[in-house]
């Protein structure tokens, strides 16, 4: 049986999450660099709720004003979405 090295297991995953992170910022266009806590509230952090408009597939999202914007034009350049089907709630 080969040796494990528990600490080079550590370093790697560390170093693959970094990279990961890194080219996600990449991707939705971020030019400076932010911590993970930052990029979470900005992009990941958003409540949601799948339903149904008539036929079609919606997602929800508890969003409003810049930030859904923002989240709108990340989750487009993650995903290629040509056309977001979010639905917001409105108030009133």
């Amino acid at each position: 049986m080969k040796k494990f090295y528990a600490t080079e297991a550590a370093f790697r995953v560390v170093c693959f999450a970094y990279n990961l992170m890194q080219q996600f910022q990449k991707a939705i266009g971020i030019k400076t660099k932010k911590t993970l806590g930052v990029i979470r509230t900005m992009v990941i952090a958003c409540g949601a709720e799948l339903g149904r408009d008539g036929h079609k597939m919606v997602l929800r999202l508890s969003l409003a004003g810049k930030r859904r914007e923002r989240f709108r034009d990340y989750c487009g350049r993650v995903f290629h979405w040509e056309k977001f089907n979010g639905v917001a709630v409105e108030n009133g």
